[in-house]
């Protein structure tokens, strides 16, 4: 298993989203992981659920459980749509809770 299907297994990641990139600085920075989503999926409005194209994107980091002792980022380009009743709105990304700035395991293992 290579790092990209590591990663898509832990972040429990499935389509649109999928593991792209993974940076590994071999003098103790951080590990970076870089999930993407595939150009022109359309979204649910969180809201009413009707479908929606993305409209751009608003890069975000999120801290994520270490990787053999090395600190790990999340970063993605998460989606953004303008729904026509209920304007613009961010997609919730799957592996975070909603305007918190590190991953549900991490959550997890800290508050234990």
């Amino acid at each position: 298993m290579d790092q990209l299907s590591l990663y898509n297994q832990t972040l429990q990641l499935s389509p649109p989203w999928f593991t792209s990139k993974f940076d590994l600085i071999a003098d103790q920075k951080p590990v970076l992981v870089t999930a993407s989503c595939n150009e022109g999926t359309c979204f649910s409005c969180p809201k009413c659920s009707e479908l929606c194209e993305q409209y751009d994107t608003r890069k975000r980091r999120w801290r994520h459980l270490d990787t053999c002792e090395y600190k790990t980022l999340i970063e993605a380009e998460t989606p953004r749509a303008i729904y026509p009743h209920h304007g613009c709105s961010t997609l919730q990304a799957p592996w975070a809770l909603e305007q918190v700035g590190n991953t549900k395991v991490f959550e997890s293992a800290v508050l234990k």
